[in-house]
């Protein structure tokens, strides 16, 4: 729609101010085994395109050759509402999202099972906490891999992230994606347990490179793997960090391997808070076979 108090076909050189009123441009409700392919949705006021189970499962969708842009909530969004309800066995490759309020592409609530392949998010998450690039949100047996995420921003909190995974997910799984250019973290797994990244890049972003984050005095995150992945130039190379407000044996069993980090602006390795094996937040991780360039002082922080 195009707002104006004259026709704007003489009131204005260009077009007039368009306004959003459509809240969804595809929604899937409580449906299998459907397929959105060469769909591009663009300019809602909530999501672009939705596959949504608010009273039952909706498994098995696949979102392929599509675009979703410049819509005021997530570019791309698997959710459900009901406690019961599954969004299961979802696929998700060759999908462009840009300019989008919330996250390019977010997969929540109870999501398992999906697979995001060959995709690309930029630009968004300016309008909505934890908008990100490509993000979960208790979603488990995740799979992301061959996808790049870059140029996302945001002031609300936990914005701006390339890849976010973010509480209680499980045995994901990040591989062979790029991050760059983000506002936060390249690739972050807040509360992970089983979580994986390998041969993955991260280079240019505003806080760490590959971060693992136990928050909010929950479950922490344990047994999570980075490794035979590259930092450059991030604030941090990995950063690995308990809770601000301690909590016991919130950081255990991850294991940071073979990893090259160098040229990160401030540490290129940053434990805290149980990061440290502390003994009392932290134990059990394991630090070993990462190249970190050339030495100087603080070249890795403890703390």
């Amino acid at each position: 729609s195009v707002y104006s108090t004259s026709d704007p076909d003489t009131a204005f050189t260009s077009p007039g101010i368009e306004a959003s009123f459509r809240s969804l441009g595809v929604s899937i409700f409580d449906k299998d085994y459907i397929t959105i392919d060469s769909i591009h949705a663009t300019k809602t006021n909530n999501v672009g395109i939705q596959a949504y189970a608010p009273n039952g499962d909706t498994d098995y969708i696949s979102i392929i050759n599509s675009e979703s842009s410049y819509n005021y909530g997530h570019g791309v969004l698997t959710t459900n509402s009901d406690s019961n309800a599954r969004n299961d066995f979802g696929y998700i490759e060759n999908v462009t999202s840009y300019g989008n309020g919330g996250s390019g592409i977010q997969i929540s609530s109870r999501t398992n099972n999906t697979v995001v392949r060959y995709s690309t998010a930029y630009g968004n998450g300016f309008a909505i906490a934890q908008g990100t690039g490509i993000g979960s949100y208790n979603a488990s047996n995740l799979l992301v891999e061959h996808s790049v995420s870059h140029s996302n921003f945001g002031t609300m909190s936990g914005s701006g992230a390339g890849f976010y995974f973010d509480v209680f997910g499980e045995n994901d799984t990040f591989r062979y994606n790029i991050a760059y250019n983000n506002s936060k973290n390249g690739f972050i797994a807040e509360q992970g347990v089983g979580v994986k990244m390998y041969y993955n890049i991260a280079y240019n972003n505003s806080e760490g490179g590959f971060t693992l984050y136990g928050s909010d005095g929950r479950s922490g995150i344990h047994n999570n793997s980075i490794y035979n992945n590259v930092a450059i130039g991030n604030k941090y190379g990995i950063w690995i960090h308990g809770d601000y407000t301690p909590v016991t044996n919130s950081v255990v069993g991850n294991e940071i391997k073979n990893n090259l980090v160098v040229n990160n602006s401030i540490y290129q390795l940053f434990a805290e808070n149980g990061g440290d094996n502390d003994g009392t937040l932290g134990k059990n991780n394991v630090y070993q076979y990462n190249a970190f360039g050339k030495e100087y002082s603080e070249i890795i922080r403890w703390r």
